[in-house]
């Protein structure tokens, strides 16, 4: 009986172990691994235990399977009751937008507060929606300047804009879903083109200056007598 208890236990530990619902298997488990233990207390053979090798090698082997068996109980018990408290507590708080707890809710974890699912997610669809349209105002603003540009004579830079245009809508595509693009960069591109430009209306109305025609505009002038040039 001995034997037969602690194969079967074995057995149901086993399948324990493959099972999506584990706890009444491991109560099994645990029963005949008592029972095992049990036939040996009740025949009075741990006082002989240290004469046979194999038997009580076979005793210590269902103690430490009857070890396992409960440790996997317990922790299994402990996530069970830690659930049942999280599903308790989305019952009985309220959505911190409609104050409504008729819906499951969702803890955000940027701000620590729950909400039920239709707050949570019209939120970040409206928060999605602003950082887009944020971004194609930026896009048209910067096109619209370029197209400026162009039209008053500077095509190298109006060249250099579209360039950049078509650059960043294929980055937009190649970027990671749930990543928008950096508004940082274009911005001092724009900045260092901008720069770049005055520099050569600066140049050019020097050289015109230096050749004998018009005088320079008076901030060109100033930079002369300033020594800076």
């Amino acid at each position: 009986m001995f034997v037969l208890s602690k194969n079967v236990g074995k057995a149901c530990r086993h399948l324990a172990s493959q099972s999506k619902e584990p706890l009444s298997l491991l109560q099994e488990a645990l029963e005949h691994f008592d029972y095992a233990l049990g036939v040996i207390n009740q025949c009075s053979l741990r006082d002989v235990l240290g004469g046979y090798k194999a038997l009580y090698c076979s005793v210590r082997r269902v103690e430490m399977e009857r070890e396992r068996v409960v440790k996997q109980m317990e922790g299994i018990q402990a996530r069970e009751e830690e659930s049942e408290q999280v599903e308790t507590t989305k019952r009985l708080v309220e959505c911190t937008t409609c104050c409504g707890n008729s819906e499951e809710m969702v803890l955000d974890e940027n701000d620590g507060c729950y909400y039920c699912q239709t707050c949570y997610e019209e939120y970040y669809a409206a928060e999605r929606g602003t950082k887009e349209e944020v971004v194609s105002e930026l896009r048209i603003e910067r096109k619209e300047s370029w197209k400026e540009a162009g039209a008053s004579g500077d095509n190298r830079e109006y060249e250099e804009g579209e360039k950049n245009a078509i650059d960043e809508e294929g980055e937009k595509e190649d970027a990671p879903a749930g990543v928008e693009p950096s508004l940082d960069e274009p911005k001092d591109q724009e900045e260092a083109q901008e720069r770049l430009r005055h520099s050569r209306v600066e140049l050019g109305s020097l050289a015109d200056f230096l050749a004998g025609a018009e005088s320079p505009p008076f901030a060109t002038q100033a930079r002369i007598l300033s020594h800076e040039w």
